[in-house]
C-alpha cells in the first residue's frame, strides 16, 4: 500500500516531462500507469523534444512563439493552424 504514492508521483512527474517536451501527456500517463514510469521514461527520451528549434541560436523555442526567446530573432515557421493565406 506505501508503494502507491512513490509509483503515481512517478507518473505525475512523467505526465509534466511530456508537457514540456510538447508530447502527449494522457499517453504517457497511461503507459506509466499500465507498464511502468521508467518505461514511459525510457520511451520519452528516445523520442526526445518535440519543440521546434531556433534556426539562429539552434535553441528550443515554444510552438506558439513568433520570435526566438534566446536571441530574438523572428521565426520563420507558419503556427499550426495558420494556413499562410497571403493578401
Amino acid at each position: 500500500m506505501e508503494l502507491y504514492f512513490p509509483y503515481l508521483l512517478l507518473v505525475v512527474l512523467i505526465g509534466i516531462w511530456a508537457a514540456k517536451w510538447n508530447r502527449s501527456v494522457l499517453i504517457f500517463v497511461l503507459v506509466g500507469v499500465i507498464l511502468s514510469p521508467v518505461v514511459a521514461g525510457i520511451i520519452l527520451l528516445i523520442l526526445g523534444n518535440n519543440n521546434p528549434k531556433c534556426p539562429s541560436c539552434k535553441g528550443y523555442v515554444d510552438p506558439t512563439a513568433s520570435k526566438c526567446k534566446n536571441c530574438g530573432d523572428p521565426l520563420p515557421y507558419t503556427l499550426p493552424g495558420d494556413r499562410g493565406t497571403s493578401d
